[in-house]
This record gives C-alpha cells, sequence and structure tokens, in this order.
C-alpha cells in the first residue's frame, strides 16, 4: 500500500489505491475551445405551496420519471403553471421574486454531446432526468458535466433567485475529462521554504463509465521535482477533486514571483493523457500565507491561512479563528493584524458555506488545529478559538464540543443553533423523530455549555446587528454565566453585523484588543485534570484532555465524565530512614471531589478521580498523565493502575477493566454519517438500473461542490482487495459485505420487500451502517425494492443540521414529509446487534 507524502503523520494516514502501470503511452489531449449550446425557448414555473417538509411536486415528479413538464407552456398534468421565461448572457430574465423556480428547455442534436455546465444559483440541474448538483451560493467557479443524446433532450434547472438572477451556461466540448481551473486548491509558496505541498483541481469525467488507476503527475521544471500520485477512480459523468504533489526543487528565492506547475492526469481508462497548468503565488515569510494538506477526512487537498508571528519561535500560542458565511479563510487571516505572542490560523470549513462548521466543519477546524500546532510548535496550554458569523456559531459548536482543547473561546456575532438563529423546526417526541434528533444531538449547543465550566468566554456583538440578532449573544451570555464565572461580554455600540474602526489595525470585529488580552492571559492550568465533560456521542466529540468516550451504553443519551484532581496518599513504612511503599488509596473523599488519607502519611502524590454515566469504554492516556505527575487513577471509585501508553478500560459487571474492548468505536461507531469521515467510494452493482450508478455520481459530485472533497464511486467488479482496505466502501443495492462472524445485522433486501428484524416493507428503501472486521473499515449500504429506485435521492448525507441514525427505512412519505416520515430509524446496541428496546417506531416532527 501508498501513503501520500511526508509532511506530516496526518497526511500520510491516506492510504491510495492499486498502482496504475508506470508509463501510459497516450497521445496529449490537444487544448480546446468550448463552444456554447443554447437550448430554448424556456419555461418557468415555481412549485405549489403546499405547507410540506419534504420534495415539491416538481422535483418528486422528475425522480419519479414522470416529470410535470409542458410540451408547450400552459398546464403540466400536475397542474403546475408554466409561464414564458429566458436568458440573456447566461442570466436568467423572469419576473424578480424570492423563492425557488424551476425553469426547462429542450434541445435537439443530431449527435451525442458531452457538456460543461456553469449553474450559479441553481440547486439541481436535470438532462433527460439524470440530476448534477448546481451552485446554489454563486461561487461563480463550480461546473459540473452533462451528457446529451442524440435526438430530443429535456434541461430542467431549480434555480433560487436571491437578489440576482441564476446564471446558466452550457459548453460543448470533445474531451473526455476537463480540469476545472475555476476552483483551485493551492498553497502560497514561501520564500525560503522547500515544504511539500498539494494542489487540488476538480476534474469533470465526461464519460458514462468510470476512470480507473489514475495517475496524478506534476511534471519536473525548473521548480519542482516529479512527483505522482494515485487515485483510484473518477465516477461516471461526475465532478471530483484530485491532488498533485509539489516537491520544491530549492527554496523559493524571492516574494511577488509567479511559479508554473504543470499538471497531467492519465489513466489506462482514457484514449489521451491530459495536461493542465497551475500559476501559484510566492510570499514573503512575513506575509499572510495559505497551506495546503492532504486531509485525513477524504484524501483531498484543502488548505488552511496563517497570519504568523513577526519573529516566529517555539512556544507561541495558537489562535484558531473560524470564518462566517461566504467568507474564505484566507480573507479570515487577513482581518487580524501580526501578534508577537501568538499564530493565527483560519480552516475552511471545506467551502466559505460548507457545513456551518458543523460535522465535516468541525472536523476540519480540528484537523487543522492538529497540523498547525505540530508544524508551528505552539503550547497547547495556550489554543485560543474564536469566530466572526457563522464562524462564532463554530466557535460555539466546536468550542463546547471540544472544551477540553482550549485555554478561552471567544464568539463575535455568534448565532446559537440552527432552531435559534434560522428557525429550523428541532425534531421532537418519540418515534423516528427521537432516532434524527439523537443523531444531531450535538448541533443543540446550549446542552453542551456546561463543558466550559473553568474557561475563559469573551462574547463580542454590535448592537445594531441586522445579520445575526444581538439577543443571541445577550442569550448565550446568561447562559453561560450560569456555568462560569470568567465571562466578559461586550456589546459595541452602534455596530453592525461587520465592523472596523480605529481600535486595532485588523478588522475590530475579530480583531478587537480586549478580547485578544483577554485571550492572552489564560493558559489551561489545572484545567486540563479538572473538567466536566459531556458529549451527546463518541462520533460527534469523543476526548476531553486525557480521557476519550470510545462507546456509550445508551445511544439515546449524553456521556459524562467528570474529573478532579486530588493529593493520594503515600504511605512510610519500616526502617530509621524509612523506605516509602506506594499504598492503594483507601480514604475518604472531600466535598470538592479531591480525596484525602485516614491513616498517617508523610509524602503525598498527585492523582485523578474521575466519576462516569453512560459510558461503556474509555481510552486513557497513560503517558500524558504520567508526564504531568499522575500516578494514581480511580474510576467511579475503583483504583486502576495504567501503564505509560495509551490504554482502554471497559465496564464489565459495573466494574471498570483493563480488556481487548469490542463492539462500537470512534471509526467504527456510526451513527451513518460517520462513514463519510475517511476516505470513502461508492460501489454499485454492474447489472443494477442505472439509477444507482446516477445516484453514486450525483453524491460524488455533491461532495465536490459542498465539500470541497474527493470521493470515488465505481461498479463492484473493479473492487480491489487494496481498495476495501482503504476506503470506506458504501454498497448502493446488490448484496452487502459483511465479513464478521460477531456482526449479524438483521437486514434483508430482494426485488419486492426490505425486512428489518423479520418487519416486511415494499416499495420502500433502507439504508445502514455497520463495521467491516476484515478491513477494520466503517462500510454502509444504500438500496431499494426494485422499482423505487426515485427513494435513493430522498438521502443527502451531506448536509450540516441533518442527523442521520444507524439505520433507516422509508417510502414515499419522506418524499411529502421529510425524514419525519421514516417508516424504522434506530440504533444498533454497542456491539452492533439489533435492540428492539432502540426501535423508534412511532413518527412524528
Amino acid at each position: 500500500m501508498n501513503f501520500l507524502g511526508k509532511r506530516s503523520a496526518l497526511a500520510a494516514l491516506l492510504i491510495l489505491a492499486p498502482l496504475a502501470p508506470a508509463c501510459i503511452r497516450h497521445p496529449i489531449a490537444p487544448p480546446e475551445a468550448p463552444r456554447p449550446l443554447d437550448p430554448g425557448p424556456w419555461l418557468a414555473a415555481a412549485p405549489p405551496e403546499d405547507g410540506r417538509q419534504g420534495m415539491d411536486v416538481i422535483l418528486e415528479s422528475i425522480l419519479r420519471g414522470t416529470p410535470a413538464l409542458p410540451a408547450e407552456g400552459g398546464e403540466s398534468p400536475a397542474g403546475v403553471r408554466w409561464t414564458p421565461a429566458s436568458f440573456k448572457d447566461g442570466a436568467l430574465e423572469h419576473e424578480h421574486f424570492d423563492g425557488l423556480l424551476y425553469v426547462s428547455a429542450s434541445l435537439r442534436l443530431d449527435h451525442p454531446v458531452r457538456a460543461v455546465a456553469r449553474a450559479d444559483g441553481v440547486t439541481q440541474l436535470f438532462v433527460n432526468g439524470v440530476p448534477q448538483p448546481g451552485d446554489p451560493y454563486r461561487s461563480g467557479g463550480m461546473r459540473i458535466p452533462l451528457a446529451f443524446r442524440a435526438g430530443e433532450n429535456r434541461i430542467v434547472a431549480g434555480c433560487l433567485w436571491r437578489g440576482a438572477p441564476p446564471i446558466l451556461r452550457i459548453e460543448a466540448v470533445d474531451g473526455e475529462i476537463v480540469f476545472n481551473g475555476n476552483d483551485l486548491t493551492v498553497p502560497d509558496l514561501r520564500a525560503g521554504e522547500t515544504v511539500e505541498q498539494y494542489v487540488g483541481i476538480p476534474v469533470l469525467n465526461l464519460l458514462d463509465r468510470p476512470v480507473l488507476d489514475l495517475r496524478a503527475q506534476v511534471l519536473m521544471s525548473d521548480d519542482f521535482e516529479p512527483a505522482t500520485m494515485r487515485w483510484p477512480a473518477l465516477a461516471p459523468r461526475s465532478v471530483t477533486k484530485i491532488g498533485f504533489r509539489l516537491r520544491p526543487r530549492r527554496p523559493f528565492p524571492e516574494a511577488g514571483r509567479k511559479v508554473i506547475a504543470r499538471l497531467r492526469l492519465s489513466s489506462r481508462s482514457l484514449e489521451r493523457v491530459y495536461e493542465h497548468e497551475v500559476l501559484l503565488d510566492t510570499v514573503a515569510p512575513t506575509a499572510t500565507f495559505r497551506r495546503t494538506f492532504v486531509s485525513r477526512i477524504d484524501g483531498s487537498v484543502q488548505y488552511y491561512a496563517v497570519t504568523p508571528p513577526p519573529v516566529p519561535s517555539p512556544g507561541l500560542a495558537l489562535i484558531l479563528s473560524l470564518h462566517g458565511a461566504s467568507v474564505e479563510a484566507f480573507g479570515q487571516a487577513k482581518a487580524y493584524s501580526p501578534k508577537d505572542w501568538a499564530w493565527v490560523v483560519c480552516p475552511t470549513n471545506r467551502r466559505p458555506f460548507g457545513f456551518d462548521w458543523e460535522d465535516w466543519g468541525r472536523l476540519d477546524a480540528l484537523e487543522v488545529l492538529d497540523l498547525a500546532s505540530a508544524e508551528f510548535g505552539t503550547d497547547r496550554s495556550r489554543v485560543y478559538l474564536t469566530g466572526h458569523s457563522m464562524g462564532g456559531h463554530g466557535t460555539w459548536n466546536v468550542g463546547v464540543l471540544n472544551a477540553g482543547r482550549f485555554a478561552a473561546i471567544a464568539p463575535s456575532a455568534g448565532w446559537c443553533n440552527f432552531a435559534s438563529y434560522g428557525g429550523a423546526r428541532s425534531p421532537t417526541g418519540r418515534g423516528t423523530a427521537e432516532a434524527f434528533a439523537r443523531a444531531a444531538a450535538s448541533s443543540e449547543t446550549q446542552d453542551y455549555l456546561s463543558n466550559l465550566a473553568g474557561k475563559g468566554v469573551f462574547i463580542l456583538h454590535g448592537d445594531q446587528d441586522d445579520n445575526v440578532p444581538v439577543e443571541q449573544g445577550r442569550m448565550m451570555r446568561d447562559r453561560v454565566k450560569e456555568i462560569c464565572p470568567d465571562v466578559v461580554y461586550h456589546e459595541q455600540p452602534g455596530a453592525g453585523h461587520w465592523w472596523d474602526g480605529e481600535a486595532s489595525p485588523g478588522a475590530d470585529c475579530v480583531d478587537w484588543p480586549p478580547l485578544m488580552e483577554f485571550l492572552r492571559a489564560r493558559t489551561l492550568g489545572e484545567g486540563a485534570f479538572r473538567f466536566d465533560f459531556k458529549t451527546s456521542s463518541a462520533w460527534a466529540s469523543p476526548t476531553c484532555s486525557y480521557v476519550t468516550v470510545v462507546a456509550a451504553e445508551d445511544s439515546y443519551e449524553d456521556c459524562e465524565v467528570l474529573s478532579r484532581p486530588g493529593i493520594l496518599p503515600v504511605f512510610v513504612t519500616g526502617g530509621r530512614y524509612g523506605r516509602m511503599w506506594e499504598a492503594w488509596f483507601t480514604g475518604r473523599r472531600r466535598n470538592d471531589g479531591s480525596f484525602f488519607d485516614s491513616g498517617p502519611s508523610v509524602l503525598a502524590r498527585r492523582g485523578l478521580a474521575l466519576q462516569t454515566r453512560n459510558v461503556r469504554i474509555l481510552r486513557l492516556d497513560g503517558a500524558r498523565l504520567l508526564s504531568e505527575g499522575v500516578f494514581n487513577l480511580f474510576v467511579d471509585g475503583g483504583g486502576v493502575s495504567f501503564p505509560d501508553s495509551s490504554f482502554e478500560l471497559q465496564r464489565t459487571d459495573g466494574r471498570w477493566v483493563r480488556v481487548e474492548s469490542t463492539g462500537k468505536r470512534p471509526g467504527l461507531g456510526g451513527p451513518f454519517k460517520e462513514v463519510f469521515t475517511r476516505p470513502f467510494c461508492f460501489v454499485y452493482p454492474d447489472d443494477a438500473p442505472s439509477r444507482y450508478r446516477e445516484y453514486a455520481s450525483y453524491l460524488v459530485s455533491v461532495w465536490c461542490i459542498r465539500g470541497n472533497g474527493t470521493a470515488c464511486a465505481l461498479p463492484a467488479s473493479c473492487v480491489s482487495s487494496e481498495l476495501a482496505h482503504t476506503h470506506n466502501l458504501i454498497y448502493l443495492g446488490g448484496p452487502c459485505r459483511v465479513a464478521s462472524r460477531d456482526v449479524r445485522l438483521p437486514v434483508e433486501w430482494g426485488d419486492v420487500r426490505l425486512s428489518l428484524n423479520g418487519s416486511d416493507f415494499t416499495d420502500a428503501a433502507g439504508a445502514f451502517v455497520y463495521p467491516d472486521r476484515a478491513t477494520n473499515r466503517l462500510m454502509a449500504w444504500i438500496g431499494t425494492t426494485l422499482g423505487s429506485e426515485h427513494l435513493l435521492f430522498c438521502l443527502n448525507p451531506f448536509r450540516s443540521g441533518l442527523g442521520l441514525p444507524d439505520y433507516m427505512i422509508w417510502d414515499d412519505d419522506v418524499m411529502r414529509d421529510g425524514w419525519g416520515g421514516a417508516l424504522r430509524a434506530g440504533f444498533f446496541d454497542p456491539e452492533w446487534r439489533f435492540d428492539e428496546k432502540l426501535l423508534r417506531r412511532e413518527s412524528g416532527f
């Protein structure tokens, strides 16, 4: 197996696909000029208002294969009224309104045509019923592949009209693949450095088959050594990010110089070799810069931005700053003036909008924190978290779920959660709603504020904020003050959402001098061992300081760990000069949680006491404990001996014992979204309906556009042993592979029914996550009964704020009512067994 790069241990976690042949002797594709395609005439219609939470009638009809589209204007069979519309220079011209508008046109061609589309302000784009995601956030840089057949082609686009018209441009191309140079992830090359970095570029596969075993090369030049990375597959008619390694030949001598990297992509599946040039900037060592890396989440190339201190040195503090919606990480970093006491590091949330700093956004923030801390040698007791707007929400969410990482947090103009800010409905009650709500419990930031006990919190807000109401800041101020005394709240008179003045060389609303001084004055101190840690699940936030919650006893309850340092006795016996013997703890507990002995002692040694609730397996960092002088440990009143390494304890018959633990654990524990937190690949049956292949390609493209990510999809016949060991596999239909005798999932699938523990469902879809013991990876399965393949598109996992439990079964009701209409949803027990008590039958959001 092969690993990407040597820059860090984290980058090395990405294990690549089987190696392609060393030499591919195909001709190099010549440059080509795209040719505009002009469908028309266009018709437009708004979906009927019916108060449903799920899909609208137009989208539902397209997915079913019975589109509610008129032949020539007027009423459609579903009663939708269509009126004329037009595009001028790619911009939609129609009477102004806010909301969703569908546009449709026909395109007649004499022969099949490959095409590339720019779809700004478009939710989804369909050609002959095959979906592709658009770019609802109007970045201007996204491109998607399309395929037109000879004869009549029907195009439908869902457009969001928000202050400006949507843009739709379609261009014909001849190539098999296309590089999208408008959506690059590139580093800045710092003068004097030879750091190995990466370039990420979206690649569109215009073929109706996968492109296998890709070689991504950076060609030799005056500036770079030759380097090759290998990728398993490009999904049919999809777009995904492909990474290229940059290996500088020598230190870059000066700032301001432009450097060209020549990229080449080849495969035995292609008839030609494709090349592209990328222009890179060199910057001064003191300038704000971008650093790229290979993400352990999916193997994609990501970046973070850094404002370095004027004179870098080991042991400085680190400020992790989270950007707001529509803001790039580089722009966030530029909003700060250099600090002589700290590095300012800004992750990306995967995109300027991304995942609201939840789910993969939170993982991105923590991954960047690990990388930057290691590279810059910062002091782990002086790590601070701050952010503005959406990043202020991220400060609350990332901060409360990972409070053990930060000495203080400082949200600016931050909102609390989806319900308090955007009015999103939180699922309530028992039934299937409870399972989905539990999977999304980490979004309820205010439920975990107790983790901030002993931390410093500085809250900043403008009293005239017209984006995030100041009431959000005031509410959080009042809640946090109930938990910790070290809280400062500053409300800037007359200030709106983003505000600046003369107080700071940076932007005042993020680089506020009193906020910076507040952070600088705080360290973790004893807080590293004195904490009250509460988490919704091991998947959302498993670790606080030296403790990791590996598994819960009940998936429907929070896990809690209380840690208290104390002084434990060491008894002295024998001899004139005395000999010291360590004794097991036999003393009494003080009210503050520390311990004292009832007998004589002449020497005290530091110890820790843990209390747990709803925790089945704990992992403890023995090396860290011993390095901090902790030699005595008690868990729920019982003494525990421990080694100078990481070790696990499992609750067995009411006692904590060191055994080889089994069952659920981070990375192999669910819920469903966890399968997408390591490199993953969709697998569709070779002989299944085409809808499975289209669904796989659709999700690959969604992941690239929404998460700046890398994924693959290929038929089952192309899955190798190497791929199964390096990627989490998501099987779409077909037999799922459970390669472990101790995992017996009670799910059966066939053409006419789905069965869960003996209950049968027809005209339905199902999804579940499970471990593969043979590869030690998490896997998933998604499938439908024959003829219900349209139900696949109900499940788009790449959404923040959406919780997905271990398993779900649904039918057409979900298309109308949202996930509250699911037939079954729940969690497997800690040993991956079906437990009737964990099944939620009643529905209702």
